[in-house]
């Protein structure tokens, strides 16, 4: 049986090192460039609607592994409860992401997110983006990292409900509640390759009489124009409907794009993309060609 008066001990994914990653790198089209940098602002999606279609689910198997390394170790009903506030906590916080990496000039990213090549890379200062009002963490693809989160969190939190009530144990709920939210940073390590960074904010989903909503409760962070509630919009996509928020970062100032890698089949040759960041504010960019010998 577990020691309740072991020391506390949070559960921590990997963090975002900024003197090893500066630069992290959002590929995408020219149309979502000129967006981005006319609107001054990143479009965060439905982590249901990523390329990866075990989001979720693969963090959730995780956690049901790290369960049954432990099932020894703990009351069978704080496994109960545990699981069923893992599963509330998944229905009514929705994770909305923006995607980048931390390497600018991959064959398969140009390929699969930058429109076959002809688009760019869009090096943001990474720094500058963990001010802002979302989650900012590279992507664990590590299983045994994954595991060890949840051995940790499920650890942490028998102290807290052994001593607390458990009909009603908010303090418990708020926490794992968060702790969840950080599901959206694990993957299956056959993605490594992306070497992903994650930007990501949780958005309120609720249902009653009129059907089901979601709701932007806003967010924490030192640029206050992204730190305000913004509304849910939505698009079309292969036949579905996408649910993102457009958050501005108009406070993030004109040098939060460093660098911009044009695609191995861009038409452009860099003086085009240098005139429309100056055009709109943004000064003082690196740019440079993919080396990628692909056409």
């Amino acid at each position: 049986m577990a020691d309740i008066s072991a020391p506390f001990k949070m559960p921590m994914l990997e963090e975002l090192d900024f003197s090893k990653s500066p630069v992290i790198f959002h590929y995408c089209s020219l149309e979502t460039f000129l967006s981005i940098v006319q609107y001054k602002s990143l479009r965060l999606s439905d982590i249901n609607t990523m390329n990866d279609y075990s989001e979720m689910h693969w963090a959730y198997d995780r956690f049901i592994e790290a369960v049954n390394q432990l099932i020894d170790e703990y009351d069978v009903e704080y496994f109960e409860y545990l699981d069923k506030l893992v599963s509330e906590a998944q229905l009514h916080t929705l994770p909305l992401l923006s995607c980048f990496s931390t390497d600018g000039d991959v064959l398969s990213q140009w390929r699969a997110y930058a429109d076959d090549g002809m688009g760019v890379a869009v090096g943001f200062d990474s720094a500058i983006m963990a001010s802002l009002a979302i989650r900012c963490a590279p992507v664990t693809y590590d299983p045994e990292l994954q595991v060890g989160f949840f051995r940790d969190l499920i650890a942490a939190t028998f102290p807290m409900w052994k001593i607390g009530d458990v009909k009603d144990n908010s303090h418990l709920a708020k926490f794992l509640t968060r702790a969840v939210f950080d599901m959206c940073l694990m993957k299956n390590p056959a993605f490594a390759e992306e070497k992903e960074v994650r930007i990501a904010r949780a958005v309120v989903v609720r249902h009653d009489g009129d059907g089901w909503h979601l709701e932007d409760a806003g967010g924490k962070g030192s640029d206050k124009s992204s730190g305000k509630k913004h509304p849910i919009k939505y698009r079309a996509k292969k036949g579905g409907l996408v649910a993102h928020i457009d958050l501005p970062f108009s406070g993030a100032g004109p040098k939060f794009i460093k660098e911009v890698v044009l695609g191995p089949r861009s038409a452009n040759k860099g003086t085009e993309i240098s005139m429309a960041l100056n055009a709109n504010g943004l000064k003082g960019s690196k740019i440079r060609l993919s080396t990628a010998t692909y056409r």
